[in-house]
């Protein structure tokens, strides 16, 4: 990760990363607002800095689907109302109406936001690795978070904070970041008919796993899922054949991966 420090940008300006940061966050997904002129010392990094470019465009990818999930969320037109009529009969005063109004289509408004980041940005810490069905699910919105132009070699990938696991018999072709930068994501084959991704973090607590893909098979609507531990990481195989769950190569690296897996 490139350390911005404190050094003239070729505008002029002094930028750090923070301030970087903060002017990737104002851009908008879809309009040019790199272009203002109060965006140009971020214009001029971009023309200079690939990494920052992988940054900017994580950003936007993200901001997309929020943007998205925003507008696809349905709020039932005579929420707010059902609401307000529940909390006023714990609050008769008709002067209160009004306020009890506001409240409640804020509370809407908090519960959605609160819903769209859960389903869009599943940290490790919010995924039961030791359900089948919840490390299934969170494999299915994290591979739906990568960004096609995100990806980077294999050559770069952060292995020395998350190490590939080498009892999976393939290497890192290339990877990107997930999960708002906390789950690296390695694709290991990307052919057309196969795909072998595994997602690797490092969890904030021990997680009860065994050293090795599991056997049985997590489910998934496109994915043969199964997740493991080693070296204080958690791995999570996901390998699929034509948008489908792929059982048989799934079967193969996991036997593979168990014969030459490190105890835990």
């Amino acid at each position: 990760m490139t350390a911005y420090s404190e050094e003239p940008s070729p505008s002029g300006a002094i930028m750090n990363r923070e301030q970087l940061r903060e002017m990737i966050d104002a851009c908008r997904p879809g309009h040019n607002d790199v272009d203002d002129e109060n965006l140009k010392p971020l214009a001029d990094e971009l023309c200079n800095d690939a990494e920052l470019v992988s940054v900017f465009k994580r950003a936007q990818h993200a901001d997309d689907l929020i943007g998205h999930a925003m507008r696809d969320v349905h709020v039932p037109v005579d929420a707010a109302e059902r609401l307000l009529n529940k909390l006023e009969t714990h609050r008769p005063a008709h002067r209160w109406r009004h306020r009890l109004a506001v409240s409640a289509t804020a509370a809407i408004a908090i519960a959605a936001s609160l819903l769209i980041a859960q389903t869009y940005f599943r940290r490790p810490e919010q995924v039961d690795f030791t359900s089948a069905v919840d490390t299934a699910d969170a494999v299915e919105v994290w591979n739906n978070q990568l960004n096609a132009e995100a990806w980077q070699p294999g050559s770069t990938a952060p292995l020395t904070v998350l190490p590939h696991d080498q009892s999976v018999p393939l290497p890192v072709a290339r990877w990107q970041w997930a999960a708002k930068n906390r789950i690296a994501c390695y694709e290991l084959w990307g052919g057309n008919a196969y795909k072998v991704r595994l997602f690797v973090m490092r969890p904030k607590a021990g997680v009860p796993l065994g050293s090795a893909p599991p056997e049985s098979i997590y489910p998934s609507r496109h994915w043969s899922t199964g997740a493991w531990q080693s070296r204080g990481c958690v791995y999570v195989l996901a390998v699929s054949m034509k948008d489908e769950p792929a059982v048989d190569v799934y079967r193969k690296i996991e036997r593979y991966a168990r014969a030459k897996a490190l105890p835990v």
